[in-house]
């Protein structure tokens, strides 16, 4: 039996196996730990000094290896098909994974073994194969090198690494794995999987995998921001694996990182989230890249998913959840009564959720917010469970309205309108010209008269400035929203697209979630801006009136 040698501790991961406290201790288990450990860094001082992959062995890495080739059914062969393993950047799983690849070959006992480093692109396939390749390279200039060298050939000219003794070879391979076909891997790594646009490689490279006895799907990933990707999906599958509502001993999930409740800025949270903390990354190097975070927004959600793997609402965040949050003022419907207000109406997805928002300009250039949602009765369930989005919770707190049927009840629209025209002065309502003609005709100048609808184009020219508006109101905390849930997730959700002359708008397609409720409201704000220009320019020209 090979002995263990001691490992780096770390913390316990956000969401792991059963078995994670006792993994298994069997010869199969060692040998791929003793390996492993014996492989050489190839990056950075350690590099240089020669040293192996044992001198920083971490926790995870001890017990993942254990897991996934200690664990055997009763033919002996592996239980693990799948894993996936989620975790902050410079983690070293991506060294992880080459050193897999690399045992793969040579010592796992499949003969004729297809192996591929699989990325969404070519460049992203390359990366854990040239680990690979200069861990061959490197060996020899250990003190008790492995023999790769002699054992593996490296093709640079085909991008293959081949073990003459077993038949395997190891290449990198990019989205031609949707059509590559007559391959029949048997190990695959999929590197970075929050990046795939779509499930195509994923269902591609699952689907190829048939025909062996005990083939593994490895995928390495930090958080995303799309809760919409197949990453995320595995990610839930993972917890509820994890969590004993599924049973399904095949698949290995890990992750690493922050939960809801922890402050990403406390060096707490860092230790929690980070397994390399103190031994890939330092507590300096974490330090600066929280202060620039802190200082830049667009930084924010970086340092979020890449250091703490939190999966934010977005890629890049417009407004910093802090700043709105500052801005969680009381707000009282029964004091607004009778006062006047601009607001917004985003129809756009009767099938989920739909947005109307009210803005109340107040004495002090401040301004209140009010929000309506409605969202279809029959998306409330499914919505809730398989993307974790509080519907219901929401519909019992009453922050949403609730229609019967798959698609949003217009009438419940309309009868909102009507109750809050009779309570409010509307003074205008701004809509998409596209989506809501029908409700407009009715209500507005040619039906109902309740208020005088605007049309609002939802290009750059319409969104920008009051887009850009709003972003200045929040810093300043010059609005109040009373901390609606549902609009504080849809602030969350919210990207922009901006055009080359500097020009932001929200960006329904990029945004992970739904933004309806913003997008209303920067209509609305932008009608409430326009008419406190008109005023504030009248006396400007006209001066007072005095009388």
């Amino acid at each position: 039996m090979i002995p263990f040698r001691k490992t780096l501790p770390g913390p316990r991961p956000l969401s792991a196996p059963s078995w994670w406290d006792d993994p298994p201790d069997n010869q199969k288990a060692r040998v791929a730990v003793a390996f492993m450990r014996m492989l050489p860094h190839v990056k950075g001082e350690l590099a240089t000094k020669h040293e192996p992959l044992g001198a920083t062995w971490m926790d995870w890495e001890e017990r993942l290896t254990r897991g996934l080739f200690g664990l055997l059914d009763d033919d002996g062969r592996r239980i693990i098909q799948t894993a996936y393993v989620e975790m902050p950047k410079k983690t070293g799983k991506s060294l992880y994974a080459a050193g897999l690849s690399v045992y793969a070959m040579t010592l796992d006992g499949e003969y004729g073994g297809e192996i591929y480093s699989v990325a969404y692109t070519v460049e992203q396939s390359k990366v854990v194969w040239k680990l690979g390749k200069a861990m061959v390279d490197r060996d020899a200039s250990l003190a008790e090198p492995l023999g790769l060298a002699d054992e593996l050939v490296v093709k640079d000219y085909r991008n293959e690494i081949e073990c003459p003794a077993t038949g395997s070879v190891w290449t990198p391979l990019s989205r031609e794995v949707r059509s590559k076909h007559g391959f029949n891997p048997s190990l695959l790594i999929f590197d970075e999987l929050h990046t795939q646009k779509d499930a195509d490689m994923w269902n591609a490279a699952q689907d190829s995998m048939g025909a062996r006895s005990q083939p593994l799907l490895f995928a390495i990933t930090n958080a995303g921001f799309d809760r919409e990707s197949v990453c995320y999906r595995q990610r839930e599958y993972a917890i509820r694996v994890n969590n004993g509502d599924i049973d399904d001993p095949s698949f290995l999930g890990l992750i690493y990182g922050a939960g809801n409740e922890d402050d990403w800025q406390e060096p707490a949270t860092w230790r929690k989230a980070h397994p390399g903390l103190g031994v890939t990354v330092s507590a300096d190097w974490m330090h600066r890249r929280c202060e620039k975070a802190k200082a830049i927004p667009s930084e924010q959600n970086k340092f979020q998913r890449w250091q703490l793997s939190i999966w934010t609402g977005s890629e890049t965040r417009y407004i910093k959840q802090e700043s709105w949050d500052a801005c969680s003022g009381e707000v009282d419907e029964d004091a607004l009564e009778g006062m006047k207000c601009y607001s917004g109406i985003d129809l756009a997805t009767v099938e989920d959720v739909a947005a109307m928002v009210h803005v109340f300009p107040l004495d002090d250039n401040t301004y209140a917010i009010v929000p309506r949602f409605w969202i279809p009765g029959d998306a409330i369930i499914p919505r809730s469970r398989d993307h974790g989005v509080p519907y219901m919770q929401w519909q019992r707190e009453g922050f949403v309205i609730v229609t019967p049927g798959p698609v949003i009840d217009y009438a419940s629209i309309e009868n909102t309108i009507r109750e809050d025209a009779g309570k409010f002065n509307i003074v205008e309502c701004a809509y998409d010209r596209w989506q809501a003609n029908q409700l407009v005709q009715r209500l507005g100048e040619d039906g109902e008269k309740l208020t005088t609808f605007v049309g609002f184009g939802q290009g750059f020219q319409s969104m920008s400035q009051p887009t850009k508006d709003l972003h200045s109101l929040v810093l300043q905390k010059k609005i109040a929203h009373g901390g609606n849930p549902v609009l504080r997730w849809m602030c969350d959700n919210m990207m922009v697209k901006i055009d080359p002359a500097g020009n932001v708008k929200p960006d329904k397609k990029a945004s992970s979630e739904k933004i309806d409720g913003m997008v209303a409201l920067i209509m609305a704000m932008g009608r409430a801006l326009v008419h406190r220009e008109q005023r504030e320019s009248i006396y400007k020209t006209r001066g007072i009136v005095r009388i």
